[in-house]
């Protein structure tokens, strides 16, 4: 198996990375509304790897540093934080964004409406993961 290329990162920059993601997603909606799509497919893109780096430097105290994304969904599989059967639902729809194509989307707005619908419900599951975990554990709750 191929090594996965990370780099070390604090744990509490982890609402950086969440943050981002959250507003890569936001945008992305505003790109549709204005029939941007090629656009809003490459924030959808970046919004996932925003929020697969949250979770990751979250559990792991590290992210993907490599240039082929694709790799960072196998860093996301090896957090123990969160329950097995939610990795497996979130995974497909990762790899599924993080193989989007700009010039299928240019041919198929209607295609980035799902991309962006996934995202948004791939976010989400991840910032419930990470507000259950926090609050397990009493920290501070991700507002």
């Amino acid at each position: 198996m191929k090594e996965i290329k990370t780099r070390e990162v604090d744990k509490y920059l982890y609402i950086n990375y969440l943050k981002r993601s959250a507003e890569l997603l936001k945008s992305s909606k505003r790109y549709i509304d204005d029939s941007i799509y090629a656009a809003a497919s490459l924030n959808c893109v970046f919004s996932a790897v925003a929020a697969i780096d949250a979770l990751c430097v979250y559990y792991l105290k590290k992210r993907h540093s490599g240039t082929n994304h694709e790799e960072s969904i196998g860093l996301f599989m090896s957090v123990d934080g969160i329950k097995r059967q939610e990795l497996a639902k979130i995974r497909p729809k990762l790899v599924r964004i993080l193989k989007a194509k700009i010039w299928h989307l240019m041919k198929r707005g209607s295609w980035a409406k799902r991309m962006l619908e996934s995202s948004s419900q791939t976010r989400k599951r991840s910032t419930n993961s990470q507000k259950n975990f926090c609050r397990s554990n009493d920290k501070i709750l991700i507002s």
